[in-house]
């Protein structure tokens, strides 16, 4: 602001609480903006303000304000065509789906189904490997085969366990 003259002649003071206003004002506006607004205001293309004086604050604020409009207006217009609701133009030449009742008077109640076939073989029940032909299995495919530990039901283990009490304290023997 030292373009204007009346500026030149402020004191150190005045100047620090102008500049304080301008940056209180302004530190929420683009940078991009505060310079066009700066520069309109120095080549004398704002309206509302002195050639003469520099411009208050709130008089600046308008001024770099003004020059967001243009990209306020896109933003708002953008935002306007993402939220908008999509509707499918009107198309003389659309198929209209047929409704529920109209497929079955056209189809028939089991829509032209023939239920009447005899049903499929049932598929042969799963038989795992067993044994020897699990082996022969594992070794033409190269698995590695080992055998389980048979199982004897007839073995059975009887375990006894004697329990005392001690000072209220189980003890296993």
């Amino acid at each position: 602001m030292l373009a204007f003259k009346s500026a030149r002649a402020v004191s150190s003071d005045e100047a620090v609480a102008m500049t304080l206003a301008y940056t209180d004002l302004l530190s929420d506006l683009p940078l991009w903006a505060i310079q066009r607004g700066f520069r309109k205001i120095k080549l004398g293309q704002a309206e509302d303000v002195s050639l003469d004086f520099p411009p208050s604050a709130p008089r600046l604020r308008k001024v770099v304000a003004d020059e967001m409009i243009p990209l306020l207006t896109d933003r708002t217009n953008i935002q306007r065509v993402l939220t908008a609701r999509v509707g499918l133009p009107d198309n003389p030449d659309r198929v209209v789906r047929p409704t529920l009742r109209q497929m079955k008077e056209k189809y028939g109640e089991n829509w032209g189904l023939n239920l009447s076939e005899p049903p499929r073989e049932a598929k042969p029940e799963f038989r795992s490997l067993q044994g020897d032909a699990l082996k022969a299995h594992y070794d033409r495919y190269g698995l590695g085969f080992e055998p389980k530990p048979q199982r004897h039901d007839d073995v059975t283990e009887n375990v006894t366990v004697d329990v005392t009490f001690q000072d209220q304290k189980a003890v296993a023997r």
